[in-house]
């Protein structure tokens, strides 16, 4: 009977040990305490072990981690980087468009003029066991500078093509003399285009007035005594009837017309 007297007296203490406790506030609310609390239950009332997920997520409220700053990458200017980088980039267009307008309103540019006076072609035979090589083309032009106040000058990479009917590719070549011309001046020059087919070649031998298509593209720059533009891309299409493509090439016709492209 003591016993149970006893018990009993130990469960109410226990009750009011429970019943007295208090528990910090939650995290945001009051002010955040740093002590550390043990709360004890008897063994005969826990019911449940909460996981330790639990504890992870509290230690999470009660020390929240801050944010990470947002690293910065190229694609993340300052407005003062981009304002700079704007100013340079109109300043140098208007740079070039004042160049530009100055060399038509006051040297008023001409296009170049060019006319072929020679085409020439080279065989050269093959081995007991080999095919023959292609040919190569030998072309003379005549460039005039029509300008009265504009020297050109021309760089020597060109991409050269000499084609046939139906656009069928009988040559071409990549190589365009380096030349300086005075306002005025008129200049030869020669190119050499290597074939692109033997059995093309022997057709076109036997054939007679043969219509051919010369196209090249060139750079070029137009000076002056204070100033040079930058290269410009030019476009020169020439249409022309010629005899035959053997030895003995006559040209019966020609119409050449020049593009230059400026900006």
């Amino acid at each position: 009977m003591e016993r149970q007297e006893d018990h009993q007296g130990r469960d109410d203490a226990d009750d009011r040990a429970i019943s007295t406790l208090v528990l910090p506030p939650p995290p945001g609310q009051g002010q955040r305490q740093q002590d550390t609390y043990i709360v004890q239950f008897p063994k005969d009332q826990v019911y449940h072990v909460p996981p330790r997920e639990n504890a992870l997520i509290a230690e999470k409220y009660r020390n929240p981690t801050k944010p990470k700053k947002r690293e910065c990458n190229c694609g993340c200017l300052s407005p003062r980087v981009l304002i700079t980088t704007a100013i340079i980039i109109i300043s140098i267009l208007a740079i070039v468009g004042i160049t530009l307008a100055t060399l038509f309103l006051i040297y008023k540019p001409t296009k170049p003029k060019f006319e072929v006076t020679h085409i020439s072609v080279k065989t050269v035979r093959g081995g007991k066991n080999s095919p023959p090589p292609p040919p190569h083309y030998e072309i003379t032009l005549t460039a005039h500078n029509r300008n009265k106040k504009l020297g050109l000058q021309y760089a020597n990479n060109a991409d050269i093509s000499m084609t046939t009917f139906e656009n069928t590719k009988v040559a071409r070549g990549t190589w365009f003399p380096a030349l300086k011309q005075e306002k005025g001046n008129s200049t030869e020059v020669n190119i050499n285009l290597t074939g692109t087919s033997e059995r093309l070649h022997r057709a076109l031998e036997k054939s007679k007035n043969v219509t051919l298509d010369l196209d090249m593209k060139l750079w070029v720059k137009m000076t002056t005594v204070r100033m040079k533009t930058g290269p410009l891309e030019s476009k020169i299409a020439c249409k022309i009837m010629v005899s035959n493509l053997g030895n003995s090439t006559k040209i019966l016709s020609q119409d050449c017309g020049t593009q230059i492209k400026i900006g």
